[in-house]
Order: structure tokens, then sequence, then C-alpha cells
């Protein structure tokens, strides 16, 4: 941190501060309280991140730093790059708080998105829907309770407050209506199979993604299972399940084509029906004609 004023010569504040390690939502934050700071100047507070400290390695994890995003007052920005932070100015007997947050992400771990969409004239958009995960270490290994004990503990507050696991089927268990989401942050490694319950309406599922045919005993549609892998830009792998349902519930071509066929059939049959009555009425005609 460094201060400036008008015609005054740059001061760095060092050894005015104390930097103490406290725990805030389970995590470790470091604050840096500084005291004695000159009213009226603007202090300019910036942040430069070492080679080393883009890309640590901790508990044997490679991490890639990814943003930062910085909070001051009523302002606020993020950054992926070095790093003026913020320039505050300071009065007489005044604090002000600038908040800091690194983002790291390991490059041996992937995050999973699942998303819900629900449309048609007949969609109920606050409808609960019933979803299920299933995960393996290799394509044919399911994961074990041991193994689910220790990615929970990388998933976000918001998904560990809203899933439940069966070690029995290796499957992560979690509701979502419209609009809503979840994420999962897994080894990359893994393989996975998302599915949900459409609970009568129409299933689809985003591009890049499969449904299985076939329904499980509980009427859930699972996505064919996939390789999860890491995307090389960072980003979060998204599958979006997508319900319709419209007045004549959708069933597929063929069957929406039964209706049709039945309605011509009958048209068919009808018409021959009048043209078989007008030929007869013709012919009783053509004989009452002869007899006189």
């Amino acid at each position: 941190m460094s201060g400036t004023g008008k015609n005054l010569t740059p001061e760095n504040p060092a050894g005015a501060g104390t930097l103490q390690a406290t725990m805030q939502g389970g995590k470790k934050q470091y604050v840096l309280s500084i005291n004695g700071l000159i009213p009226g100047r603007k202090y300019q507070v910036e942040e430069s991140i070492s080679a080393s400290g883009q890309n640590p390695v901790i508990g044997g994890s490679q991490l890639h730093f990814k943003k930062m995003a910085i909070t001051a007052g009523d302002d606020s920005k993020v950054t992926s790059g070095n790093y003026e932070i913020a320039t505050v100015s300071m009065g007489k007997n005044e604090t002000k708080q600038i908040n800091v947050q690194n983002t790291y992400e390991r490059e041996d771990r992937q995050v999973l998105r699942i998303e819900k969409q629900v449309s048609g004239e007949m969609a109920d958009k606050n409808q609960v829907f019933p979803f299920r995960l299933k995960l393996f270490k290799a394509v044919n290994q399911p994961i074990t309770q041991s193994d689910f004990d220790s990615i929970k503990a990388d998933f976000p507050a918001a998904t560990k407050s809203t899933i439940s696991f069966d070690p029995g089927t290796a499957t992560i268990s979690f509701s979502l209506k419209h609009d809503q989401a979840i994420e999962f942050l897994l080894p990359k490694t893994y393989y996975y199979m998302a599915g949900e319950n459409p609970s009568g309406y129409l299933p689809s599922v985003s591009t890049g993604y499969i449904l299985e045919q076939a329904t499980d005993a509980q009427g859930f549609r699972f996505t064919k299972k996939k390789l999860l892998g890491r995307n090389a830009d960072g980003s979060k792998q998204v599958i979006q399940f997508r319900n319709v349902k419209d007045p004549i519930s959708p069933t597929g071509v063929v069957d929406e084509a039964k209706p049709l066929a039945m309605v011509f059939t009958a048209f068919i049959l009808f018409s021959r029906a009048i043209a078989f009555r007008h030929e007869e009425e013709r012919r009783i005609l053509k004989e009452l004609k002869s007899c006189k």
C-alpha cells in the first residue's frame, strides 16, 4: 500500500500494519490492518503475484490462479491480471475496508454444472424434479462412501447442504426446479451419468449429451456414461435438462401421427359409405324406371 497527496512524495507505510489469519466460512483469510494513515491523502492498494504464486503446488496438488475479485465500498471488479486493486481517499477518523479474493483452481479437478429448464403451455415452473448423479472412478468402478466423503470436501457450501449419497448405487441425489442449477467439483478422471425423473414431461438434454432410451425402476432417465476430463480454458462443463409440457403431451413423431391417421382413415370410410349410398340410390331408381 502506498499513499500520495498534493505536493507530497509517495509514502509506503511499512511496518504500520498488523497481519492476522482468521477463519471465515470454514476458509482461512488474512486481514492486514494499517493504522496512522494521514487524512486527505489517496492510498492505492496493489497486489503482485509472482510466477510461482500463479501456479502454486499445495498439498501435492497443482493449482492455477484464475481471477481476483475486489470490493472497496460500493465499487467492485474482477480481474485476471496484475493488479491495481483499488484507490481510496481517507478522511479524518475514517476507516475503510478493501476485500480481495483470489480464486485458484486445481489442475486435476473439473466443475460439472447441472441446470434445469422447463417450458410449454402446461409447464409448472415451480415443480421440483428429482435428480441423480452416478459417479465412477473408472469406467466400471463406482465410487465408494470413502470416495464421496473425500470429494465432498471440495463441493460448494450450497451443494453440500442439498445432496445425499447412496453408497449402494454410488448415486448422489438432489432436486432442481426451473432456472435452478447445482455444481460439483470432481476429479477430472471420473466418469458420470446424470439423470432425472421427468414426471410426465418430454425430456431432452443439451448438445454433447445423449439420454438413454430406457428408464430405471424409479422412472429416471440418465445420460450415457461420459468421461469428465478437464476443459482447457478452465470453463465449467454444463449439462442442461430441458422439460416440455404442452396440452397434448408429446410422445414422439409416430405417436403424434396416430390421431391424424385415424381421422384420415375415418374420412375415407365415410366417403366410401356416401359413395355406396349414392350408387345404391341410382340402382333403385333405374329399376323403378324399368318396371314402368
